[in-house]
């Protein structure tokens, strides 16, 4: 149980949680805190730059200490990263192993934690730096928002619309041990979004010492911090 104790003023977008952040009584004053460096990358398609994932870019984005926009093609203006996987819903498990494996290869020792979103992902990075001060990235742990596959609660996986928190530790079994040993049970070809890196960490998690890091994202006062929640539009408001 951890004794720090974060003050209301800085989390101030508790309503995205959809929740209400109480104060707390106690602030912890003038301790060193962890600073860890934070990737995020974004699973984006050459369609949703200029209407979608420009917002990312424009907002949140910035706050990231890596951010990287992954697509199927390069685009040197925006820019993103081009994996050379075709565009489709029976190829975004592909393209996300590709993606994950390219961080691996060039950004692993670059940070130490590492943010998957969507191109609808809205993320408040303050929150998320303020909760991974309690942990340690040399831990194999993800956070994220659980479901259950099929309703059977041994088999768990996290939302991929919510976002994905993974340590450096993690990334590193997830690919050396996910999908450059398992195979071919991680990300066959053809599979939909919906089992994208879930599956991929569900098969992994065969092997016990992997699945131990799975994490509900909550704080100390069982705020979620992750929410699967599909984004509103003018026709809805």
């Amino acid at each position: 149980k951890s004794g720090r104790l974060i003050s209301s003023k800085r989390i101030r977008m508790g309503q995205y949680n959809g929740t209400t952040l109480r104060k707390s009584r106690n602030v912890t004053r003038d301790l060193p805190r962890k600073s860890y460096k934070l990737l995020c990358w974004v699973l984006t398609s050459p369609k949703d730059l200029t209407e979608i994932t420009v917002h990312i870019r424009n907002t949140w984005g910035k706050h990231c200490d890596v951010t990287l926009y992954m697509s199927s093609v390069t685009n040197a203006s925006f820019p993103t990263i081009g994996l050379g996987v075709p565009e489709g819903k029976r190829k975004l498990a592909v393209k996300s192993r590709a993606a994950w494996m390219y961080v691996f290869k060039y950004f692993l020792n670059k940070a130490d934690y590492f943010l998957k979103a969507d191109s609808d992902t809205f993320v408040v990075i303050h929150n998320l730096r303020v909760f991974l001060e309690n942990h340690d990235p040399a831990q194999p742990e993800f956070f994220g928002h659980i479901l259950y596959q099929n309703g059977n609660k041994n088999k768990l996986f996290m939302s991929g619309g919510s976002g994905i928190v993974v340590s450096k530790e993690a990334l590193r079994r997830l690919v050396q041990i996910g999908m450059q040993t398992i195979k071919p049970d991680c990300f066959p070809s053809g599979w939909s979004k919906s089992v994208e890196i879930k599956i991929g960490l569900i098969h992994v998690s065969r092997l016990y010492s992997f699945i131990s890091f799975i994490r509900f994202s909550t704080t100390n006062r069982l705020n979620i911090l992750h929410h699967p929640l599909n984004r509103l539009n003018k026709n809805e408001v």
